[in-house]
């Protein structure tokens, strides 16, 4: 029966992702308001706080390059919910999380990152699979797959991109290129 009921719980979470793919998909496709950075950081981390502490995480932000930032608001929320649950749960259980979040400008083009010391990945290796949905790497936590497919789409949507960089035991950066609308 455990196995069963494991399975059900499973089956039930990816249902629930993949609705909130079909739901925040539309979301990309809202119209763009001037957000402060660093307050909806600030929203996503108390979302986030039991995670945060099981990771022993801390977090630092620096959005002082441009602290609003034009965008659809629930997109943006699910991007940095995303990449800031990914570095939660893939943190080195031997040390203490570390999470910088920040946003530079590349060309006018704001770019936001999220780098952590987790466990990391071979991003040479499983570059071009990273963002293929139902995709993990790391199975010893619970997940479904979709939030780096979703995090994907929802960048593309307004002609943004990503780029990864991340190495087995050295954690890994996100830069979001969060396009220009």
């Amino acid at each position: 029966m455990p196995l069963i009921e494991q399975t059900l719980r499973q089956l039930t979470a990816t249902l629930d992702d993949l609705s909130a793919l079909g739901q925040m998909q539309g979301a990309a496709l809202d119209q763009a308001e001037a957000l402060d950075l660093e307050e909806l950081v600030a929203d996503v981390l108390q979302v986030l706080e039991p995670q945060q502490r099981a990771a022993r995480a801390r977090v630092t932000v620096d959005v002082a390059a441009r602290p609003v930032v034009s965008y659809p608001r629930a997109g943006l929320r699910t991007i940095v919910l995303n990449l800031l649950s990914n570095a939660f749960k893939y943190a080195d259980p031997a040390r203490p999380g570390r999470v910088h979040v920040s946003l530079w400008l590349d060309a006018g083009q704001p770019v936001l990152w999220v780098k952590d010391n987790g466990l990391g990945f071979d991003a040479a290796a499983h570059g071009p699979d990273l963002f293929q949905l139902f995709r993990r790497f790391h199975n010893h936590v619970d997940g479904t797959g979709v939030g780096l497919y979703l995090v994907n789409r929802l960048v593309q949507a307004t002609g943004g991109h990503i780029e990864v960089d991340s190495r087995v035991g050295e954690g890994a950066t996100f830069r979001v290129y969060l396009g220009l609308r």
